[in-house]
């Protein structure tokens, strides 16, 4: 479990939707075109960009996929409603591995395409020489909490933190 206090360190990172919304209650790693050698708590926040015809698609086809391997799970994607401009989650950010094509296991530092489940594939850009950020441990927030993001990882101000502190611990 993820704990939080408002004294905690904490970084923020901007999703689009639907991705956003994904982190967490169907997938555990986000794929970027870069690294960080930031290791620790992370808030998803969902950009304020609108979804488009390419993302609507995405979602249908992603639901398909959760049918097939996940079906506890089915309904809780199909009712997400993707909220734009809040705060969704936070994850403890534990991995940040180059990703590459291997039927066996990868160096350390590395990670196989190939070795990803179907609905982590589904949901991230899973391109060699990409990176896959991996999370050991995540909450998605009972309450999300506006807030105006931003590109890159970013850090979060202390009552920010505090917010997100208030909202885990009364519901």
């Amino acid at each position: 479990m993820v704990e939080i206090t408002p004294s905690t360190e904490m970084k923020i990172i901007t999703l689009w939707q639907p991705w956003a919304s994904w982190m967490f209650l169907i997938k555990q790693k986000e794929t970027r075109s870069w690294s960080t050698k930031y290791r620790g708590l992370i808030a998803i926040h969902s950009a304020n960009r609108k979804m488009g015809k390419l993302e609507h698609q995405l979602i249908d086809g992603v639901r398909s996929v959760v049918q097939r391997s996940n079906p506890a799970l089915h309904d809780q994607v199909s009712s997400c409603d993707y909220p734009l401009g809040q705060i969704l989650s936070v994850g403890n950010l534990s991995r940040c591995d180059q990703m590459c094509y291997s039927r066996t296991t990868p160096p350390p530092g590395w990670i196989s395409i190939s070795q990803e489940s179907e609905l982590e594939q589904w949901t991230g850009d899973w391109t060699i020489d990409r990176y896959a950020w991996t999370f050991s441990e995540s909450i998605i927030l009972p309450k999300a909490i506006n807030y105006k993001g931003g590109q890159g990882l970013r850090s979060l101000s202390s009552a920010v933190v505090g917010e997100i502190c208030e909202v885990v611990k009364n519901g």
